[in-house]
C-alpha cells in the first residue's frame, strides 16, 4: 500500500470537523458548531447516536478503552466522558490551554498545542505533565497513537507526521488527503482523519 493513499471516504455527520477516535468497534466524532459528540458505523458512515459535547469548543477525542476523553480548545479544561450517558465524569487540568488534537496511549494522555506544535504527555487524573516533544510544526489539529508512534496532523501545511517516541522526531510525513486535517484515529491497521474543509473523514493506508 501507498503511505497516505486514501481507502474510503464519507461525509461528516455535523458541520466542522474536530475530533475523532476509535474504540475497537466505531468511530467518534466531535464538531465544534454542532457542539455534538458524534458515535459512527464505519462500515456505512451512518451516525449510531450523538449527545451534547461537555463543552462549547470540543477539539479531539480519545478513547481510553472504558470512556472518552473531549478536549476544550478554548480552554485547559479535558473531559471524561461516559460514552453511555454522554455526562462528564471529570475535568482535568491539561498542560496547555490551547489543545486541539489528543490521543491515549494505553496509560497516559497526550495532547498537540496548536500555537506551539508541542506535544504534551500528561496523566489524567492528576493533569500532571510527563513529556513535552517539540515537533517541526505550529499547527497541531489531531493525534493518535498506533501501538508504538504518535500521528499528529497540522492543518496550517496540510501535512500528516509520524513521530518517533523515543527519540521525538519526525519518522516521515505525507500530504493530507484534504486541505483542512483535523482529528486523527488509528484502527490497528489504517488511520482515519476528518477534515474541516472538505467534510469528510477519510481512511488513510501508512504501510
Amino acid at each position: 500500500m501507498t503511505v497516505g493513499r486514501v481507502i474510503r471516504s464519507f461525509a461528516i455527520p455535523g458541520v466542522v470537523a474536530r475530533g475523532l477516535a476509535w474504540d475497537s468497534r466505531t468511530l467518534w466524532h466531535s464538531d465544534s458548531n454542532t457542539q455534538r459528540i458524534y458515535q459512527i458505523d464505519m462500515a456505512t458512515g451512518h451516525t449510531i447516536r450523538d449527545f451534547a459535547s461537555p463543552c462549547a469548543t470540543p477539539g479531539d477525542i480519545a478513547w481510553d478503552g472504558r470512556t472518552l476523553w473531549v478536549c476544550n480548545y478554548a480552554g485547559w479544561g479535558v473531559y471524561q466522558v461516559n460514552p453511555i450517558t454522554g455526562r462528564a465524569i471529570r475535568t482535568v487540568v491539561g498542560p496547555t490551554n490551547r489543545p486541539l488534537g489528543m490521543c491515549w496511549d494505553y496509560r497516559t494522555l497526550w495532547v498537540g498545542e496548536y500555537t506551539t506544535g508541542n506535544l504534551y504527555q500528561f496523566d489524567r487524573i492528576s493533569g500532571r505533565n510527563i513529556r513535552i516533544i517539540a515537533t517541526p510544526s505550529v499547527y497541531i489539529s489531531g493525534l493518535a497513537f498506533d501501538n508504538r508512534t504518535i500521528w499528529y496532523s497540522d492543518h496550517n501545511n496540510k501535512r500528516i507526521y509520524q513521530i518517533d517516541l523515543s527519540t521525538g522526531h519526525v519518522s516521515q510525513y505525507f500530504s493530507s488527503p484534504g486541505n483542512d486535517p483535523q482529528g486523527l484515529a488509528w484502527d490497528n491497521q489504517t488511520l482515519w482523519n476528518c477534515d474541516l474543509a472538505s467534510g469528510l473523514i477519510y481512511q488513510i493506508a501508512v504501510n
